[in-house]
C-alpha cells in the first residue's frame, strides 16, 4: 500500500470514529434538561434611622465623653457658600480642618442603627445609658437637636 493511501485510511478511519462518538452522545446518552430553581432574594432590613438629614442642615456638633470632657464644632454658612467652623477648645488631635469638620457635618447627618430594641425604654440602664461613655449631639439649622448615647460595654465580647 502507498504511503498516500494509508493515510486516507487512516484519516477516514479517524472520522468514521469521531462520528460514532457523535451519534453515540447525541444519541444513546441524550442530554438532561436541567431545572434552575429560583431561590428567593433575601429582603433587605429595613434602615432605622437615628439621624436623617441633609449635612447643609447641621449647624453643630457636639462630643461629650465619660470624663466630662466636651469638644463642639460650630458651623456657619458663608455668603460665598462655603463654611465657617469654630472648634471649642482648640483640640490638637482634629487641629482646625475645615476638610475633616465638613466630612464630619455629613457624616453625623445620617446615622444609623441595625435594629430599633425599644421605641421609649423606660430604663436606659437596661442598655449601658443610665450614665453613658459618649454622647454625640447634633445641632440644626431650625433649632433642633439630636442626641445619640453610646452606653457601657456589653458583657458580651465586650462590645
Amino acid at each position: 500500500m502507498s504511503k498516500n493511501i494509508r493515510r486516507i485510511v487512516i484519516a477516514a478511519a479517524a472520522v468514521v470514529v469521531l462520528v460514532l462518538a457523535f451519534v453515540l452522545l447525541k444519541y444513546v446518552f441524550p442530554e438532561k434538561e436541567i431545572i434552575i430553581e429560583e431561590t428567593p432574594t433575601p429582603t433587605e432590613a429595613p434602615i432605622e434611622y437615628l439621624v436623617h438629614r441633609s449635612g447643609d442642615e447641621v449647624s453643630s456638633i457636639a462630643f461629650r465623653y465619660e470624663d466630662g470632657e466636651e469638644f463642639v464644632i460650630r458651623t456657619e454658612r458663608q455668603e460665598n457658600g462655603g463654611y465657617q467652623f469654630t472648634a471649642t477648645p482648640e483640640d490638637s488631635f482634629f487641629g482646625y480642618n475645615a476638610s475633616r469638620f465638613r466630612s464630619m457635618m455629613y457624616t453625623v447627618s445620617s446615622i444609623t442603627a441595625t435594629s430599633k430594641i425599644e421605641e421609649n425604654p423606660k430604663d436606659l440602664s437596661d442598655y449601658g445609658l443610665d450614665d453613658p461613655s459618649f454622647s454625640l449631639t447634633v445641632g440644626f439649622t431650625d433649632g433642633s437637636s439630636t442626641t445619640v448615647f453610646l452606653g457601657n460595654q456589653t458583657p458580651i465580647l465586650n462590645n
